[in-house]
């Protein structure tokens, strides 16, 4: 088939794409690469990926079958469609569309533990940037434990394994960013440490090694940067290659772990050598315009690591949003017009690709609302958002680690 031939097909092969009946077919609700690659042939923008989702999602609640059946599949459907947007990376998306699915479950489907279970584990893989954000991502995971515990069954027991894992990654940001009376610091890590021991356990028990190396990363998480840190990083990533393979998105959080044990080490060139690795295998895993190849090429993008580049001679692709790095070079410059300019591009070129709730959205408007660039934007008549909002924002990346 010629490119020509494609072209003139590509909006049946995207039509495809949205059937009920490949999604049961494609569809994995811890990551669906398939779906993903399809999506990206097709060579739509990722907001025309999530209107056309939820077009499909307002058939089935404009349908006039309102019975308990169909309802529940409207409550599947939005969970389903919830975690390819997340992987796509609309997080807001996301967000609005396991809120509709906990509605269903919640109003009209009796509260299945199971289901509600299910529901709350989706809604705390997004990430919020706030104490208040931040304590409802751990108690939507401590919810959902709860309700595992008094389920039987492989599946739950997998899952209640995952969750345990997943709580424990939250603590560990609690305990970086936050910490108060609702849950002191040192709760949380003795809290960490339990969940973190319970879910290797399960892992180990069900010989489920994909699992057992996300466990042990998070395990590698708690520990101070220095060689055992490594060590334990290494083991992960062994696992996570013979379980999942080394083209796979867990992989990559791995080594962009391993990067940031490095640089804290001042092992910069080794820091280097992850922090590439983590981007180029992005790039297959996610697509290069996925925002999680963008926050790796970012870093690469960092001063210290762009020396490092040229020294060796590598090449780092250059991404649009990554304009910050233009607004640090020319803030060191003192001209403010410019570093202002590029920082406000910055922000309206993620609220357009991500939507106002991202955590890079949140970032940039964050600096945007700094005394000398307010005072730019009130002279120019610009406006700028609110950042308050940040108490629902949401992100599946934190600075110091990733979860996928």
């Amino acid at each position: 088939m010629c490119c020509h031939d494609f072209s003139t097909r590509r909006p049946a092969f995207r039509a495809s794409l949205l059937d009920w009946d490949l999604m049961d077919r494609l569809y994995n609700e811890e990551y669906s690469p398939e779906i993903i690659e399809y999506w990206r042939f097709t060579e739509p923008s990722i907001t025309e990926i999530a209107d056309a989702y939820k077009a499909k999602l307002k058939e089935l609640i404009d349908s006039p079958d309102k019975s308990f059946e169909a309802n529940d599949v409207i409550a599947l459907r939005h969970e389903q469609v919830g975690n390819l947007l997340l992987d796509a990376g609309k997080l807001t998306d996301a967000k609005l569309t396991f809120e509709t699915a906990m509605r269903y479950e919640k109003e009209k489907l009796g509260s299945r533990p199971e289901r509600m279970a299910a529901l709350l584990e989706c809604q705390a893989k997004i990430a919020y940037e706030t104490e208040i954000g931040q304590k409802c991502r751990i108690e939507q995971c401590r919810q959902a434990i709860e309700i595992r515990k008094t389920l039987t069954g492989r599946r739950n027991k997998w899952k209640l394994g995952e969750d345990y894992t997943q709580l424990a990654f939250h603590m560990i940001m609690w305990t970086k960013k936050y910490g108060s009376e609702w849950l002191p610091n040192e709760q949380a890590k003795l809290e960490t440490k339990t969940l973190i021991k319970q879910g290797i356990d399960v892992f180990e028990e069900l010989n489920d090694l994909g699992q057992l190396a996300r466990a042990i990363k998070v395990d590698a998480d708690i520990m101070d940067p220095g060689p055992l840190q490594i060590e334990r990083y290494k083991e992960a990533e062994a696992l996570c290659a013979r379980a999942l393979g080394e083209k796979c998105a867990q992989i990559t959080f791995i080594y962009n772990n391993i990067g940031i044990s490095y640089y804290r080490q001042g092992l910069f060139e080794l820091a280097y050598d992850f922090f590439r690795k983590c981007y180029f295998t992005r790039v297959e895993v996610f697509g290069p315009s996925h925002h999680m190849t963008k926050a790796s090429n970012d870093v690469l993008h960092l001063h210290r690591y762009k020396e490092i580049a040229e020294a060796r001679g590598d090449t780092i692709p250059n991404y649009e949003i990554a304009s910050e790095n233009a607004g640090v070079s020319y803030y060191r410059e003192g001209l403010l017009d410019l570093t202002y300019e590029y920082y406000r591009k910055c922000y309206l070129k993620t609220v357009e690709e991500f939507g106002p709730l991202h955590l890079r959205a949140y970032q940039s408007c964050k600096i945007l609302h700094l005394p000398v660039y307010k005072k730019l934007a009130e002279a120019r008549g610009d406006t700028i958002p609110d950042y308050s909002f940040g108490d629902t924002s949401d992100s599946d990346t934190d600075s110091d680690s990733d979860w996928d």
